[in-house]
């Protein structure tokens, strides 16, 4: 590593903290978190570690989705933030238990229950 010493970086990913677009479709968002997300952790990496130190399943979901569409979509974008935060130094889930019921994948718990993350993370 070429960078600082002493120094992690902390930074906080949501798909869900803009309105949404017509081009907000799953691939989209897969997209994001493979490629754009994955080579800036990657390039943030080369300066100083990189903790993902808030995440979390909401998102923008496309407009008229059947319910298995629905647990697919969770699943899909779960498993690529999975992938592309194993390269960070760390990555911590938003909340492992909330009350708020506003919006889906904001309680770590529900989302392990609901099958969207796997029950086991060794």
């Amino acid at each position: 590593m070429k960078g600082l010493e002493n120094v992690i970086m902390d930074t906080h990913w949501y798909l869900d903290m803009e309105e949404w677009r017509p081009e907000h479709t799953n691939i989209h968002f897969v997209n994001r978190i493979l490629f754009t997300w994955m080579n800036k952790i990657r390039e943030v990496q080369e300066y100083c570690p990189l903790m993902i130190g808030e995440w979390s399943l909401p998102h923008n979901m496309e407009k008229g989705l059947n319910e298995f569409q629905v647990k697919m979509s969770y699943r899909m974008l779960a498993s690529a933030m999975l992938f592309s935060f194993e390269t960070a130094f760390a990555y911590f889930y938003w909340n492992y238990r909330v009350e708020c019921r506003d919006k889906d994948g904001w309680d770590f718990r529900e989302c392990v229950r609901k099958g969207w993350l796997p029950s086991d993370f060794s």
